[in-house]
C-alpha cells in the first residue's frame, strides 16, 4: 500500500500550446513531465523504424493500448492522492488488475 508521507498541494492543471502545465503557487505554469519528456526526446526515430517493422495497423493497436494504460494509471494516481475513488477503470484492458501497478 501507498504511504502519503507528504501534503501536497492542489493544483491546477492548464493546457498551453506547449503541453500540460500545473500552476504553481504564484500561478506561474510548470509542465508536467510528460511534457518535459516529449520536448526533449528524440525519440520519434526509434519510434518510426518500430512502426515500419511492426506495421502501421499493429503500431497503432499498441500505441492506442499503451496511451490507455498510462492515462489509467495517470488517473488512478491522482485520485488516490486526493483520497477519491481510484481503482475502477472504463477502459477494456488486457488485466483489469491495474491497482496492482500502483500498490
Amino acid at each position: 500500500m501507498l504511504k502519503n508521507l507528504y501534503d501536497y498541494p492542489e493544483l491546477e492543471r492548464v493546457e498551453l500550446d506547449s503541453g500540460r502545465h500545473y500552476l504553481d503557487s504564484n500561478g506561474k505554469p510548470v509542465p508536467s513531465v510528460t511534457t518535459v519528456l516529449s520536448n526533449t526526446s528524440n525519440a520519434s526515430e526509434g519510434i518510426d523504424r518500430w512502426r515500419q517493422r511492426v506495421g502501421d495497423l499493429e503500431a497503432d493497436r499498441i500505441i492506442k493500448q499503451s496511451t490507455d494504460i498510462g492515462t489509467a494509471v495517470h488517473e488512478a494516481l491522482e485520485n488516490y492522492l486526493k483520497k477519491e475513488q481510484w481503482d475502477e477503470f472504463d477502459i477494456s484492458l488486457p488485466d483489469q488488475n491495474t491497482s496492482r501497478l500502483i500498490t
